[in-house]
C-alpha cells in the first residue's frame, strides 16, 4: 500500500504538473479532465463518483446537467485551448467544490494501488519516493502503465528494484553520440508540457536509490528535497 507520506505529498507534488481545476477541460487528446489532472472522459463515470457539482447560483447541479455539459464540451473539441481560457470555461457551468477535487484525487490514487501491488510485488516496502514516482506515472499514463511501459516495470522488478537504471539514458548504437530515453521518462512528443513532470519523477526515483542503498528509512517520503540535504548524507 501507499506509504502515509506518499497520501499526505501527493496533491502538493501533482497541483503544479497538473493545476487546480473546478471546471471540466479537455486534455491534449480530448479527454475531458477535470480537477488535479483527473480523467472524467465518460459522463457515466463522472456520476458514479461522490462528486459535487455547482451551477453559477451555488445550487446542485442534477445528473442530466452534468451529462449534457460534459458531453457538449467533448464535442466542441478544444484540446488546443487552455483549460483556463474563457473559451473552454465558458463551455460550460458546472463547477466541482474544492472538497470533491481533493476526494477525487484521493480516489484515483486509491485505485492506482492494488494495480501497483499485482505489478509489483515488493511495492509496499519500496521506498516512499519511489512508491511517489509510481503513482506519477500513473496519473500520466493510467493505473495499468506497468503494461504499457514493460520496460520499465523489468527494472523496477529487479531485485533490488533498479531505481537508478530507470532514469538512465543510454548510448544509442545507430547514432553516435546521442542517447536513448530512459525507462521512467514520459514521451512528450506532442505534449512538452510533461517535461517538467519527468524531472520530478527523475528526482524521486534518484532519492528512491539513495535510500536503498544507504539503508535510510523508506516510509520517510524525502521528495521535494534529497537525502543529501537532509543530513543522511
Amino acid at each position: 500500500m501507499f506509504r502515509p507520506s506518499v497520501v499526505a505529498k501527493f496533491v502538493q507534488f501533482s497541483t503544479p504538473l497538473e493545476g487546480d481545476e473546478l471546471a471540466p477541460y479537455p486534455d491534449n487528446r480530448n479527454l475531458i479532465t477535470v480537477g488535479i489532472g483527473c480523467l472524467l472522459d465518460s459522463p457515466g463515470f463522472a456520476l458514479a463518483l461522490p462528486l459535487t457539482w455547482q451551477l453559477p447560483d451555488g445550487s446542485k447541479a442534477s445528473n442530466a446537467e452534468v451529462v449534457r455539459q460534459l458531453s457538449a464540451l467533448k464535442a466542441l473539441d478544444l484540446r488546443n485551448w487552455p483549460a483556463t481560457s474563457s473559451r473552454v470555461l465558458g463551455a460550460t457551468t458546472i463547477r466541482l467544490t474544492q472538497d470533491s477535487v481533493l476526494a477525487l484525487c484521493s480516489a484515483r490514487l486509491a485505485l492506482i494501488e492494488p494495480l501497483a501491488l499485482e505489478a509489483f510485488p515488493a511495492f509496499a516496502s519500496w521506498p516512499a519516493d519511489a512508491q511517489l514516482f509510481w503513482a506519477s506515472i500513473c496519473w500520466a499514463e493510467g493505473a495499468g502503465a506497468a503494461g504499457i511501459n514493460p520496460n520499465l516495470a523489468r527494472v523496477l522488478n529487479m531485485v533490488p528494484p533498479g531505481f537508478l537504471l530507470a532514469i538512465e539514458h543510454a548510448p544509442d548504437p545507430r547514432h553516435p553520440g546521442m542517447f536513448l530515453g530512459a525507462a521512467a521518462d514520459i514521451s512528450t512528443k506532442n505534449n512538452p508540457g510533461i517535461a517538467p513532470r519527468n524531472a520530478q519523477n527523475a528526482l524521486a526515483l534518484s532519492n528512491a536509490q539513495l535510500v536503498q542503498e544507504r539503508g535510510l528509512d523508506p516510509s520517510v517520503l524525502y521528495w521535494p528535497s534529497t537525502p543529501l540535504l537532509a543530513g543522511t548524507s
